[in-house]
Parts: structure tokens; sequence; C-alpha cells
């Protein structure tokens, strides 16, 4: 069980509804057997949060992002006293500057919006190759994932989140087509209400009434996907 204020350090923003990912992450690497041995890479790491996740964990993490993490990401590490098993890089998501077989985990949150704005979305499966190609065999990737979800989010967002019109929310199939290359795989989809939710103090209650209507909501109109993917051992 996680505190609010590392939820807020892994996550950020939307906490309660974000955290949904980091209960599935956990599955999947709580069946890991040395975690010290690991070496992960966090894509898109910005403020250095899923770094912070995976070191508590003892894993060795590069914390990277476009143009690099901020200097916020470094600050958060030395103050929970685990930048001694993080480095730092600047990464693209779809050129990723590593040999193969690299990683045994790649880890992002919120990225792929990005990746493929403004209608690149060929990006999506350069990036998707990419993760795969510097994942080791038998390597796990972690995602959470934006996600298109109901037509009045659509409408929500064009009106009223200032790169609305320019960020790529994806669809079921282009999150299902990122990790098809992946032998075993858990994809799961939550949210509705909370995204509409501004007020932080009422952001508990929208997670608690999305976990009431979980099963009444189609996946189609859910704002989040989540979940892990391994790769073939060989």
């Amino acid at each position: 069980m996680y505190t609010k204020q590392q939820l807020n350090n892994y996550l950020e923003w939307d906490i309660y509804s974000w955290s949904k990912a980091i209960d599935c992450w956990d599955e999947i690497l709580n069946k890991q057997s040395n975690l010290k041995s690991l070496k992960a890479l966090e894509l898109g790491g910005r403020n250095g949060g899923l770094s912070l996740y995976l070191a508590q964990k003892g894993i060795h993490t590069v914390c990277s992002d476009f143009g690099g993490p901020t200097p916020k990401a470094n600050a958060l590490h030395q103050q929970e006293n685990i930048a001694a098993i993080i480095e730092y890089a600047d990464i693209d998501a779809s050129n990723i500057n590593f040999p193969d077989a690299q990683f045994d985990i790649v880890i992002f949150k919120s990225i792929l919006g990005v990746v493929a704005a403004n209608g690149k979305t060929e990006n999506l499966a350069l990036a998707s190759n990419e993760i795969f190609r510097v994942l080791k065999p038998g390597g796990i990737l972690l995602f959470a994932e934006n996600m298109k979800a109901s037509s009045l989010h659509s409408w929500a967002r064009k009106k009223f989140v200032r790169w609305g019109n320019n960020w790529h929310y994806l669809s079921i199939n282009e999150m299902e087509q990122f990790v098809a290359p992946y032998q075993t795989k858990k994809i799961q989809y939550f949210g509705f209400i909370s995204a509409f939710v501004k007020i932080a103090a009422l952001k508990k209650l929208a997670y608690f009434i999305d976990l009431l209507k979980y099963r009444f909501i189609p996946n189609s109109w859910k704002y989040i996907a989540y979940g892990w993917a391994q790769k073939a051992q060989n």
C-alpha cells in the first residue's frame, strides 16, 4: 500500500485513477526473482516519478526524456536517497539511442500522445519497435497511457485542454497494436468521471464513483489504459 505522498511523487496528477497502473505493475514485478539485478529505462521521465518508483525497489534505472529530465527529477531522487542507482539521459522514444537488448524493464506513463502528436501516428509503430528492440529476451514493458475514451471526453479536451487539439489520444486498437509483438500481456482500462473533475479535493470521490461504475462502462469510454507486456525469452 502506497501513501498519498508516494503516489504524488510517482504519478504527479490524478493519482488515484492512475494508481491502478502501479497496482498492476507490482503484480508482475513481485514475480521477478531479484529486482536489484535488473536494469530499467523510464521514457518521458520528466520529473522522474516512475524512476523513483523502480529505484525504491532496488532497480537500477535510466531516467530519460526528450531533451532530458527536469532538475526536479534529480532533486527528488536525491531527497529520497536513491540517486546512486539512477542515471539520466536525453532520449527520443521513437529513436532510442541504446543498443539492442539492454534493459530488463521499460516503463512509461502518458507519453504516446506526444510521440504521435499533430497527426504523426506513424511514430507509434517506431516507438513500439524501439522499446521492443532495447528490451532483453524476457524483458517487460510497463505502460500507462491516455486513451481516446468517449465522445464527451474528446469534446471536453478540445474545449478546455490547452493541448487537446494536438495531443493524440489512443484508440483501443492502437494500444493493442502497440503491445502486439510481446508474447504475454495484460491491458486494462479505467476511469470515466475522474477525467472531468479538476478540483483536487474531489478527485478521490470521483475515483470511487468510477470504481463503482467500472463494470457498467465500456472500455472504449475509459480514459486510461495500463498494464504490462513481456517479451519472449528467446
